[in-house]
């Protein structure tokens, strides 16, 4: 199985665990904030369909964004507004508010 692990520990996590800990999303960039439940550090994780990566924002605007780790994710589909970012993914929906 495809697994994200956190920039700070190194812990490995499931898609789902991913989900479940992120707090909030910046739709506009396809980004969640992940709270990893090890070490209680905050990351951004990109999630389009068929992917989700760790990433660091370069620039305050989050238009340069570098990569640290990507896995090809199946069955995931994101729907957003200005406000909210929905990830379905295996049938479950993850509702994520927008930062500010």
């Amino acid at each position: 199985m495809n697994t994200i692990s956190c920039p700070k520990c190194g812990a490995a996590f499931t898609p789902e665990v991913i989900f479940e800990n992120a707090e909030l999303s910046w739709p506009s960039l396809d980004l969640i904030y992940f709270r990893c439940p090890k070490c209680y550090a905050y990351t951004y994780i990109r999630v389009s369909v068929g992917t989700m990566a760790t990433v660091n924002l370069l620039s305050p605007d989050g238009k340069q964004i570098e990569t640290i780790q990507s896995i090809t994710v199946e069955n995931i589909t994101v729907r957003k507004t200005a406000k909210a970012m929905t990830v379905i993914y295996n049938g479950n929906e993850y509702d994520y508010n927008a930062l500010a």
